[in-house]
Order: C-alpha cells, then structure tokens, then sequence
C-alpha cells in the first residue's frame, strides 16, 4: 500500500497480514519486525554497506514475489 521512510528507517504498509512475510524472510537472514498487523519496519545499521542492503532487498523482493 505504501513506503514510508525517515533516514534510514523505512515502514512498508502491506494489504495482506505481515508475521508470515517477515518469518520468511528472518528464515532467509533477513531480519525485519511488524510493528502493526500490516506494516513491516526496516532499520538498519547506519554503517551498513551497500552490498549488505543489496542482499536484504534481494530477500525481501523474492519473499514479497512469492507471496503473490
């Protein structure tokens, strides 16, 4: 439904329960929360490295495809 972001935290609103999607993806190493029924929360590190948000959104994309 919709993104929203302040620095490096970023909450995606989904339209669809979020737990399921978040399981998957801490079972591919991804590590996210729910913060509501539908809304996942994306923090990172502030030292992250560009290829390690790289991988992370390769997992989140592959776990959101497969929920289709």
């Amino acid at each position: 439904k919709e993104v929203r972001r302040l620095g490096l935290m970023s909450a995606i609103e989904l339209d669809c329960p979020g737990a399921d999607l978040v399981r998957a993806c801490i079972d591919r190493g991804l590590l996210l929360n729910c913060t509501h029924e539908t809304v996942i929360r994306v923090v990172p590190a502030t030292n992250v490295e560009k290829s390690v948000l790289d991988e992370g959104l390769s997992i989140l994309e592959a776990v959101l495809s497969e929920q289709d």
